[in-house]
């Protein structure tokens, strides 16, 4: 179980990386000051603090403060820190003041953030998970549309058999149903072969996959996996 300590301001924007909220192996604390920041980390041991640089406590007093306490004291200094700032100069260099391992600018890329949540936390990205999904696929390329039955999905791509021929490399706009959301995404043909029936098999890698269209391919893969 890792366990997160994160403070009260930034707690909406970890709300929306659905996928990571829902992990059982995760387990997230709410700091409402500095103090308690620190009190829960003290009962805890948490793995990760995630704080906005900026964050004020009892009116007047910044986090920051109580992280550079956080990472000089002995008993806590193992805990990683991510802070998130303002994208600009001396934001950036007061979150590494704070003590912070990394951090994210604001607006915050919810892909982003969680990619390096992981990499703190050292859990394992289920980008291998691979589900069997039958949609039908609509696939566009060069200006010409063809229609694909999908064989199974993950995260980060999708099997599907089709009647066309499409030449290994090229680049494809998708199109399909995951329940009711319908998902619209580009994707590189990396795996292509004929099949004794005479239908092609191809291998799609996703590209350009933004952070809603993520979390929607990721919340049906849980749903299906029972996860």
């Amino acid at each position: 179980m890792k366990k997160l300590l994160i403070t009260e301001n930034i707690r909406t924007i970890i709300e929306k990386g659905e996928s990571l909220l829902s992990r059982k192996d995760i387990k997230i604390f709410t700091a409402l000051s500095g103090e308690e920041l620190i009190e829960i980390h003290l009962i805890e041991d948490v793995d990760l603090i995630i704080a906005s640089i900026g964050f004020i406590t009892g009116g007047d007093e910044d986090i920051c403060p109580y992280l550079k306490g956080i990472r000089n004291d002995d008993r806590y200094k193992k805990v990683s820190i991510l802070t998130i700032c303002e994208n600009d100069k001396s934001a950036i260099e007061k979150s590494y003041d704070c003590g912070a391992n990394t951090f994210v600018t604001k607006p915050v890329d919810i892909s982003a953030l969680i990619l390096k949540i992981i990499k703190l936390i050292n859990i394992a990205e289920r980008i291998h998970l691979r589900v069997i999904v039958n949609v039908l696929v609509e696939a566009r390329f060069n200006g010409r549309s063809f229609y694909a039955n999908s064989e199974n999905i993950s995260v980060t791509g999708m099997l599907f058999e089709t009647n066309d021929d499409v030449e290994n490399g090229t680049k494809v706009t998708c199109k399909f149903h995951l329940g009711k959301d319908l998902i619209t995404t580009n994707g590189n043909i990396v795996r292509a072969e004929k099949r004794d029936s005479g239908k092609y098999f191809y291998g799609v890698e996703f590209i350009e996959l933004d952070a809603s269209t993520k979390e929607k391919i990721e919340k049906f893969i849980r749903s299906s996996a029972g996860n």
